[in-house]
């Protein structure tokens, strides 16, 4: 299938902002911006429209994020957007059999960086480390302590009820019906009380063409939509990736989609990691649960603009240059 080639797309990242009052409102509009990683390579320069904006950098998880500085009139209504190409390759990761959890020492995420997931990834609380230890029982084998992780979280949570935000882990775990974020918080969670330092990956799935589908109906892509999966880092310093959300609905027959730990396809974008993401906005400090759909900010508050994004892809036949339209399809 498509999602086990290297594949380059053209992206757009469109957002329509309207406003609500009637009178002039003030607001900072702001986007994630996606990373260069060993899994996905900006293969142009990011085309932005307006071109008057803010390219800024969050000081914890390392997140680029775009500000507009936008004075809509009462009603108005504007779009701003982002273009760009980007190469995304299958992730496939192997775990050596010959680690071992007491392999990570000291080498655990710093402090401040798990500082900020608490408010989501609650490693340290005392249900969450009295689970994590009866998974794993007496087992020191980290190939066999992961899958013990991710095998107990793709069996024990069941797909529904998603939002926009992100389920925390205590709530994946008490609630048990939960989406991709809830999932891979619980997972990450886990991980984390076990000494295994674990980030969240948040993107969106990305719409390929309907000849690429093969057998698959394109009704499985119906739009670029919001996805959330884990990356787990072994002692090498190596990046294993994980999708429990996917993997747990592929076992129940409800997707074709691909993911599971030690693989996803190149079927997705990221757009930023970790959670709780400390912003500057106008020259002073916010937070965003997730960096993934775009946010709003204003004195009159967030409420007084309505908001429409998507993300539309196409896989790239040439390189954008800057000033080249931006995809609109």
């Amino acid at each position: 299938m498509f999602w086990n080639r290297k594949r380059n797309y053209r992206a757009t990242y469109e957002i329509e902002v309207k406003n609500n009052l009637d009178e002039e409102n003030q607001i900072f509009l702001v986007a994630p911006l996606s990373p260069n990683t060993s899994q996905q390579e900006l293969k142009s320069e990011i085309v932005f429209e307006p071109a008057d904006c803010q390219v800024k950098t969050d000081w914890v998880f390392g997140n680029q994020y775009v500000v507009w500085q936008l004075n809509l009139k009462a009603g108005e209504t504007v779009q701003c957007r982002f273009s760009f190409e980007i190469a995304v390759s299958p992730f496939r990761v192997k775990i050596s059999k010959n680690f071992q959890l007491v392999d990570y020492g000291q080498t655990i995420e710093a402090g401040r960086t798990l500082s900020f997931v608490k408010k989501f990834i609650q490693f340290d609380n005392e249900k969450i480390r009295t689970l994590a230890k009866e998974i794993i029982g007496q087992e020191k084998n980290l190939k066999k302590i992961l899958n013990l992780l991710n095998n107990f979280v793709v069996s024990r949570l069941n797909y529904g009820q998603p939002i926009e935000g992100l389920y925390s882990a205590l709530q994946a775990w008490e609630n048990k019906t939960t989406d991709c974020g809830g999932f891979s918080a619980l997972l990450i969670a886990l991980c984390l009380a076990l000494g295994i330092p674990a980030r969240l990956a948040v993107g969106f799935w990305a719409v390929p063409p309907t000849s690429a589908l093969g057998g698959l109906r394109r009704a499985r892509y119906n739009k670029n939509e919001m996805h959330v999966w884990v990356e787990i880092m072994l002692p090498n310093g190596q990046w294993l990736p994980a999708d429990p959300a996917v993997e747990s609905l592929r076992k129940q027959q409800r997707t074709k989609k691909v993911g599971q730990l030690g693989f996803v396809g190149s079927d997705r974008i990221a757009f930023s990691y970790g959670c709780n993401i400390p912003l500057e906005i106008n020259e002073q400090k916010k937070q965003a649960d997730i960096l993934q759909n775009p946010l709003v900010f204003s004195r009159n508050g967030p409420d007084t603009c309505l908001i429409k994004m998507q993300l539309k892809t196409r896989f790239a036949l040439r390189p954008l240059k800057s000033g080249d339209r931006p995809l609109l399809i």
